[in-house]
């Protein structure tokens, strides 16, 4: 047999219930049980074979993205769902023994990809009633501080971070150089987005997606909205064709 590298040996298996879901009402992933809109639908059914034989090109579908959320161009990176997106900030920017503060409990895959990167994990576990631990993960960060995950609204909490709460870390976090990687998965359901604060804090990373409200967790098509020198870096890392026509 022939083993892995020491830090997967010794993770713990990320190991979903994936398979005889589909007939059930399914409530453990949030899937929208609803799906999509028909128009998605509609426009699948127009796809042609030219369509599946090239390369996909992204550059019409992020500018209706960059319209639609008020953003440039050139501070978006598609990517194949928010997993992609965590995987790649951490590939570009997270070394063997940087720590990463995640609150928690909180999705997984934080946990999983910084355990592959044998990264310091500083967990800051929420209250008893749920609520978000601002004054914990304020006095987390400190300059060793290389990333800080904040989920908003929290899975599988559901709880909202404050908007003077989530300003006061962006703050602390960018005179401490650390990086903040905001999952916004679930912002539809709470509508307090962060994506003013791009161009404000180039320390800011927030992840937007698909798969939840809109109903689409079956293609995996999310993005990461950033400063575009960033963007640029996450560019060198990212697969070039991960996200489908």
């Amino acid at each position: 047999m022939i083993l892995p590298k020491k830090a997967v040996q010794e993770m713990e298996p990320y190991d979903p219930p994936l398979e005889g879901r589909r007939d059930k009402l399914r409530l453990d992933f949030s899937e929208n049980t609803v799906g999509p809109s028909p128009r998605v639908l509609k426009a699948l059914e127009k796809l042609n074979d030219n369509e599946f034989a090239c390369y996909p090109e992204y550059t019409k579908f992020i500018n209706k993205i960059a319209s639609n959320i008020n953003v440039s161009p050139q501070e978006i990176l598609l990517t194949n769902a928010s997993d992609e997106a965590i995987k790649v900030i951490y590939d570009t920017y997270l070394e063997k023994g940087d720590e990463i503060v995640i609150p928690t409990p909180t999705f997984t895959m934080f946990r999983v990809y910084a355990d592959i990167v044998e990264a310091k994990i500083k967990n800051v576990s929420y209250a008893k009633n749920l609520t978000f631990p601002t004054k914990k993960v304020l006095g987390a960060i400190t300059k060793k501080t290389k990333i800080l995950i904040l989920v908003n609204p929290n899975n599988p909490t559901g709880t909202p971070i404050e908007k003077k709460d989530l300003f006061k870390i962006v703050e602390k976090a960018a005179k401490t150089e650390t990086i903040i990687i905001l999952d916004e998965a679930y912002i539809q359901f709470s509508e307090e987005t962060a994506l003013g604060l791009i161009g404000k804090f180039d320390n800011l990373f927030i992840l937007q997606t698909f798969s939840k409200a809109y109903g689409l967790a079956g293609l995996r098509l999310g993005y990461i909205v950033s400063d575009p020198d960033n963007i640029k870096n996450l560019k060198k890392v990212a697969s070039p064709y991960s996200v489908n026509t």
